[in-house]
């Protein structure tokens, strides 16, 4: 099993159904281990980068499990930039694949080159480059892992084309995968309880208190939780344009949503 089928055969595992992306010179051994694994996800080629991209985000936000997308090196890392960004500041799972040049090519200006990881560092919540084959399986359990657990968000691998051809050694590599990271959160945050303590506190002392409720109650199923806590305390909830739907909009404490996108009286 060469580094790609390996890859392929974890992305199935994981419960990857599809993969957004974009053919080019680089990705060869990744598509040719798309049609020879069984149970490999389905590939849906993309017009442009961009757009295969923000269909993984879409794909995400809709079934709750991470998108993945794939590109070639290059100029196909660039134009998936933006919909990268977009994917980690909206708190989506989203993890890209570039199938980056053969390593014997970095320094040598190879016509594709770019320093992945730099790209992207600062709009992902991880960004990282595999350095030889038999470190795939632990990089990918990390890209699920970071992209799936507490706040969600992007995450990008760099994989060297030349690498995706050499054999997964037998010895010391496990392919298994982590399966409560096949959808997101995966791992929880929860404050200490001094501060919650406080919060409720703040909250009980209000003399007008609101709830705001943004993407993150959507994405963490904590939609009833935020409606009893409502009716409990009497309180009334807007909502961010992602946080529609923790409350029904003809509850009786839903006040609609907040910002230049809700209610305005001077359009009445």
């Amino acid at each position: 099993m060469n580094g790609a089928e390996a890859l392929v055969k974890m992305l199935s595992d994981y419960g990857v159904e599809v993969i957004f992306g974009v053919p080019g010179d680089t990705n060869v051994a990744f598509y040719k281990a798309l049609k020879s694994v069984e149970g490999a996800p389905r590939h849906i080629m993309c017009r442009d980068e961009r757009s295969a991209v923000y269909m993984a985000d879409c794909y995400a936000r809709l079934s709750g499990k991470p998108g993945v997308a794939e590109c070639p090196s290059g100029a196909g890392a660039m134009y998936a930039l933006p919909g990268v960004a977009e994917a980690n500041k909206s708190s989506v799972p989203l993890i890209l694949l570039v199938n980056d040049i053969p390593q014997p090519g970095v320094g040598r200006g190879t016509l594709t080159e770019l320093p992945i990881e730099d790209l992207f560092r600062s709009i992902t919540k991880h960004a990282e480059s595999l350095n030889r084959v038999g470190k795939l399986p632990e990089v990918v359990r990390r890209a699920f892992r970071k992209a799936t657990g507490g706040r969600p968000g992007a995450v990008v691998l760099s994989l060297p084309e030349d690498l995706l051809y050499e054999n997964i050694p037998f010895d010391g590599v496990l392919l298994h995968v982590e399966e409560h990271c096949r959808r997101a959160p995966s791992y929880r945050v929860r404050p200490q309880e001094h501060d919650l303590e406080a919060a409720i506190g703040s909250i009980i002392s209000a003399d007008r208190p609101i709830i705001v409720a943004g993407g993150g109650a959507n994405r963490s199923g904590a939609a009833e939780e935020v409606t009893a806590f409502a009716e409990r305390l009497d309180i009334p909830v807007v909502a961010t344009i992602t946080g529609q739907g923790v409350i029904r909009d003809d509850h009786r404490l839903a006040t609609g949503i907040i910002g230049d996108n809700g209610f305005h009286p001077h359009a009445i």
